[in-house]
């Protein structure tokens, strides 16, 4: 009986031993698959927790980038060694670089593409443009979520307090700075001056020279119209450097009715191309005078904002001097041919319905959104 007690407890010890050197060989292999998992994403640049939105990566140079896509930004801003390539981030296998898939996904170097290479298979692309503060330590978040525009500031201060690590993060606006106070643009003091003398002039001169010319010019615009037409007139800016522009809208609205369009000239050789036109057209030397006839070179310089001043005085005579509805709009934009209601009677309308079941028909301004979203 004892030796057969014995028996049974050795085959007991032998079964548990294979089992132990079962859960062994397990742990091994799972711990080979951990191992070869670590190695794969070792060789990756993104680990797999964030491929979802996050796959490959590769550098531009910056000027090229700049030159290819008109984001709107200044191209005087410096750059140097520390900020010369944008940083591309791809989001989708399918929109990893033809022939630099594997090392745009590889750990390692960054690949510098050609802008071309960099985005050919790019359908959307989102520019997030940032520079951190001086002094202030920033970082970014890349989050996986629903498709967003808006980039969300978080700060470490409150009003008037610098940021520091010792305060709990806190949502501000994006013109909050690391002292805690809002970014205020100081205008220096020439251009102060001259502005005071744009506004001086304005009022002292502009506006009882337009009470005497443009008011009849109006007044004779609104008289050929029938009675059914709605208080309402198109104001375009233009000067020499895009009459071009103006004459394309010209061609392009062959069979709407131009009767209500008034152009402001901000230079005799535009007037004179309008009237040939058969536009309604004004000009006023003391309120134009100063304005270049090129084209801006670029957004934002300084014939872009003389144009920008020219556009808020047009519209702003228009309707001091008649209360009129108005409809503005740059000379690059066109009416769209396949709409049979003519653009102000279609606001008015859209206006003034009283069944009209949509809210936005209930308005006192409308804005086009040009889609940019600027940080």
């Amino acid at each position: 009986v004892q030796q057969e007690l014995q028996k049974q407890q050795q085959q007991q010890q032998q079964q548990e031993q294979i089992i132990k050197n079962q859960e062994q060989i397990i742990k091994t292999q799972q711990q080979q698959i951990i191992n070869n998992n670590n190695d794969q994403q070792s060789m990756s640049l993104f680990p797999t927790d964030v491929k979802e939105f996050l796959v490959g990566s590769a550098l531009v140079d910056k000027k090229e980038f700049m030159k290819k896509f008109n984001t709107g930004l200044p191209d005087s801003f410096k750059t140097n060694n520390r900020n010369r390539q944008v940083y591309m981030l791809y989001q989708t296998e399918d929109s990893l670089p033809t022939n630099y898939s594997s090392q745009t996904t590889a750990a390692g170097p960054l690949l510098l593409l050609d802008v071309e290479d960099a985005t050919a298979n790019c359908e959307s692309m989102n520019i997030i443009v940032s520079k951190p503060f001086p002094g202030l330590k920033q970082c970014t978040a890349i989050v996986g979520h629903f498709e967003s525009q808006h980039i969300l500031r978080y700060m470490r201060n409150r009003r008037g307090i610098r940021a520091n690590l010792s305060l709990p993060f806190q949502q501000v606006a994006r013109t909050r700075i690391s002292d805690g106070k809002q970014r205020i643009i100081e205008i220096p003091p020439k251009l102060q001056e001259e502005s005071w003398k744009h506004i001086n002039q304005y009022f002292s001169i502009a506006l009882p020279n337009a009470k005497e010319n443009l008011k009849p010019i109006i007044h004779k615009m609104m008289q050929q119209q029938p009675q059914s037409a709605n208080q309402a007139l198109v104001v375009m800016t233009c000067n020499f450097g895009q009459v071009e522009l103006l004459i394309n809208f010209v061609c392009t609205a062959q069979t709407m009715d131009l009767s209500r369009v008034l152009v402001f000239c901000t230079d005799k050789d535009t007037l004179q191309i309008a009237r040939g036109l058969g536009l309604n057209a004004y000009y006023d030397e003391v309120l134009f005078g100063d304005v270049p006839t090129e084209a801006a070179g670029a957004y934002g310089d300084d014939t872009f904002a003389q144009i920008m001043w020219a556009k808020i005085a047009s519209v702003h005579l228009t309707i001091f001097l008649t209360n009129y509805d108005v409809l503005f709009q740059d000379v690059d934009v066109i009416w769209n041919q396949d709409f049979d209601v003519h653009p102000l009677d279609f606001f008015q309308k859209q206006q003034q319905s009283t069944n009209n079941p949509d809210p936005e028909g209930d308005f006192d301004l409308l804005f086009s959104d040009d889609g940019a979203r600027t940080v």
